[in-house]
Formats: C-alpha cells, sequence, structure tokens
C-alpha cells in the first residue's frame, strides 16, 4: 500500500521534529532568565516617557498650569459715592453714603440696595464692602482733617459753645420739630450700646449750633445717658431747664468734650 510506502519519511520527519523540541528546551534550561523577558509592551513605553514639564527646559520654558484666581476686594473707582460713617452693629450695621457730589447724605442697611445692582453687605468701622454685579468692593471711609486735629485745636474751634435762652426754647418746646434735625442711630462697641450716632444733621440746626458733626457718637450729656425711650423722655426734660451742657462725643475715635452754657 502507498502509506507503507511512505513511512520511512514520515518516521524520518517526526524525529526531527522531536529533536527540535529538545533542543529549545535544552537552550531554555541553559539561558539566563533576564534574557528571556519580554520587551516593554505599550503600557510601558507610555510610563517610561519623560513628561513635559521635564523635557520643556529644553526650549526655555516649563508649562505649567496657571494658579487659580482668588477672591479678593477691589478698591472702588469712579463710583462717585463717599462713606461719611458706619455703625457696626451685626445684622443692624448701616453705613452713609453721599451718593452724587450735589446729593445728600442717605442711610442703608447691610442687604439693602444702594444702587441698581449694588448691594451694602458689609460694615466694618472704617470702611464697607459692597456687592457690584456679582464683584465684591470696598469703600473706605473719607479721612478728615478736622478729624485729625490735635485736642487743643479742637478746644480752640469750639470746645466751648455759646447759645441763647430764647433759641434753646424755641427749639426745645417742638420736640417733633426738634428730632426732625437729626437722626440718631442705636452704636455698639463689642456687641454693647454705648450711645448714638449722629447722622443728618441739618445746617443751623441746635445740634449744629452745639459743635456736633455728621459721626459723631454722643456718649452723654450732663454725665447721663438714655438707653430707652422713658430715660430719653427724662433726660429731655432735664435738659430744658439746665443752665450748661457738658456733652461727651467720639469723634474719629477720640473721646471729646462739649461744654454749652446757656445764655
Amino acid at each position: 500500500m502507498r502509506w507503507i510506502a511512505r513511512l520511512p519519511a514520515m518516521v524520518e520527519l517526526s524525529i526531527v521534529l522531536l529533536g527540535g523540541w529538545w533542543c529549545g528546551a535544552l537552550l531554555a534550561g541553559l539561558l539566563p532568565s533576564a534574557s528571556l523577558e519580554r520587551m516593554p509592551g505599550p503600557e510601558r513605553l507610555r510610563t517610561a516617557l519623560p513628561s513635559v514639564n521635564e523635557l520643556a527646559h529644553l526650549f526655555g520654558t516649563r508649562s505649567e498650569r496657571p494658579p487659580a484666581p482668588k477672591p479678593s476686594l477691589a478698591q472702588v473707582q469712579a463710583l462717585n459715592m463717599r462713606l461719611l460713617g458706619t455703625v457696626v452693629a451685626g445684622k443692624d450695621s448701616m453705613a452713609l453714603l453721599v451718593l452724587a457730589p450735589a446729593a445728600g447724605q442717605q442711610l442703608f442697611r447691610v442687604g439693602e440696595t444702594i444702587r441698581p445692582g449694588i448691594v451694602l453687605v458689609e460694615v466694618h468701622r472704617d470702611s464697607i464692602v459692597i456687592e457690584r454685579n456679582g464683584t465684591r468692593e470696598t469703600i473706605a471711609m473719607e479721612k478728615s482733617k478736622e478729624l485729625a486735629l490735635p485736642h487743643a485745636a479742637f478746644a480752640e474751634r469750639g470746645a466751648k459753645v455759646a447759645v441763647r435762652r430764647q433759641f434753646l426754647d424755641s427749639q426745645l418746646q417742638h420736640l417733633p420739630e426738634l428730632l426732625s434735625q437729626v437722626r440718631a442711630v442705636p452704636h455698639y462697641a463689642d456687641g454693647r450700646f454705648d450711645g448714638f450716632v449722629l447722622m443728618d444733621i441739618k445746617p443751623s440746626s441746635v445740634f449744629e449750633r452745639f459743635g456736633f458733626k455728621n459721626g459723631d457718637v454722643l456718649l452723654s450729656v450732663n454725665g447721663k445717658m438714655a438707653h430707652t425711650p422713658q430715660e430719653a423722655m427724662q433726660l429731655y426734660q432735664t435738659l430744658r431747664k439746665a443752665s450748661a451742657y457738658d456733652v461727651e462725643i467720639r469723634r474719629g475715635g477720640r473721646r471729646m468734650q462739649l461744654h454749652v452754657d446757656v445764655r
């Protein structure tokens, strides 16, 4: 048969294949294992590549992510707005502002809209923070030359004042009209009531003649201060009959004395 005639050739081929397999196994046992390590795959090649920052110095630059912008309060410019005084009292804090050169003074509480798109958000002793179109900005209180005067200069310019009894009586006998000449706002220091901030003082009023200025903190009159409406009425009745007033105020952070003689 034909397959019997081909048997010697098939046996010879089997012997060659078996010999090749045996030689490969022998070589694998003799060669060191390190030489048989596989070449790194695509993942290993990618991890072995230097970073962009390591190569960037070759071109005289370094690729870095820009730092995230830090939120900051920008100084207000060209708002045509002046800060005259503040009242720091927590959620009841207020600011006295002049919104235009020819406009009068206006008082705003925290959370109120000063102008369309401008809201008062914080009140500090000498500045306020507003939010304008989503950006917070600061307005610092103006430094007045009068507030920087030494105590002696202040005494020479009006620590002692004289008013006529007739004028004072005409002012004190009409309480509603008297109260319309000034706006008194409670002032708190370290969370405690310590007086009233005087604002919107009308020209030629009794308060102006006494020497008060907008932003003064009234601490006491003849050693007394009213904390309640009842105490205010009692003080009012007492002052109507007084022949002199010793008024203690705080102006620009300094305590001062005003003495008023009634003649």
